[in-house]
């Protein structure tokens, strides 16, 4: 049934008049984003048989020279520009695949381990993984490609690179659409998508909106020059005042000194002058040299009180 629905589809293809040629290269570009071998006969047993057909051979002539010869001309460009790999991570699952797959994928070295992550990467997704038959996630996902490149192309861009084209390749058809052509939008309403939220409204057309949680708060500015400058400020003022108070505490210290040696210097001259006074008394009637003593006094206490501490 499969092969027989091909069939009847590469015929209206034809009919409608798409070149042969172009139309055979085409499901050799597809085939080549599918599985990258240039022998088509080992990957799919259809497109081969599809491509004679298209070709004018006959469909029970089972050799394939004619066939691979037209195959390696029609891949040699494809396989010289870029590989199936590189398009189907940047094309097939641009919007689908996760960042830490990409990264595993992007550290793979051998195309047998690209294969092997590819058919996990299906796998996951795969709502049935344990009934026999084709993985529903990767059919329904290249089915949602073919729509969007069908129905979303504009102004020369592919469709599944349109807006449209990539909310519906992500998040499949919407639940409601609303369409207002004379204002030149459409909505389309989705009662909910998982990690994203329910009842999430897509708009499309010349208002170019999307109706959904708003964008977080852009960072803070960073710091002014003014305020380096008042925290600079700061600092400077703050070690002023320790400088002021080590000076301050120097001279205390100084002025200390200073008292304890006019102190014992007062000490001094008190026996200076009780030693004079002894003597005042031992000379008795002697007036002269009572009176020099007495002088001798006076002017030891007159000293006395200059070196008091005040």
């Amino acid at each position: 049934m499969r092969a027989e629905r091909e069939q009847a589809c590469d015929y209206a293809a034809v009919q409608a008049g798409a070149d042969p040629a172009a139309f055979a290269r085409a499901l050799m570009t597809l085939e080549e984003l599918r599985a990258p071998q240039l022998a088509l006969a080992a990957s799919s047993a259809s497109v081969p048989a599809r491509i004679r057909r298209l070709l004018g051979q006959d469909r029970n002539n089972n050799s394939l020279v004619p066939l691979l010869a037209v195959v390696a001309v029609l891949a040699i460009p494809a396989v010289a520009q870029v590989t199936a790999y590189t398009l189907w991570l940047k094309e097939d699952v641009a919007y689908i695949i996760e960042a830490p797959e990409r990264a595993a994928f992007q550290r793979l070295r051998t195309d047998a381990e690209r294969e092997k992550f590819i058919e996990q990467f299906w796998q996951r997704r795969d709502p049935t993984p344990n009934t026999p038959h084709e993985n529903e996630a990767r059919e329904e996902h290249y089915r949602r490609i073919a729509y969007a490149n069908e129905r979303f192309p504009k102004d020369g861009t592919a469709g599944w690179k349109t807006e449209q084209g990539r909310t519906y390749i992500k998040f499949g058809p919407p639940d409601e659409i609303e369409s207002h052509p004379r204002q030149g939008y459409e909505q389309w309403r989705y009662k909910e998508i998982p990690n994203v939220g329910t009842k999430v409204i897509f708009e499309f057309g010349e208002r170019r909106r999307m109706q959904a949680p708003p964008p977080p708060p852009p960072p803070p500015p960073p710091p002014k020059n003014e305020d380096n400058a008042a925290r600079l400020q700061r600092e400077l003022e703050r070690q002023q005042r320790q400088l002021e108070l080590q000076r301050a505490e120097n001279d205390a210290f100084r002025v200390k000194q200073e008292l304890e040696q006019r102190s014992a210097l007062v000490g001094e001259l008190n026996a200076q002058v009780i030693q004079l006074r002894q003597q005042v008394r031992q000379l008795g009637e002697d007036a002269t040299d009572v009176q020099r003593l007495n002088q001798d006094i006076q002017r030891l206490e007159q000293e006395i009180a200059r070196q008091r501490p005040q």
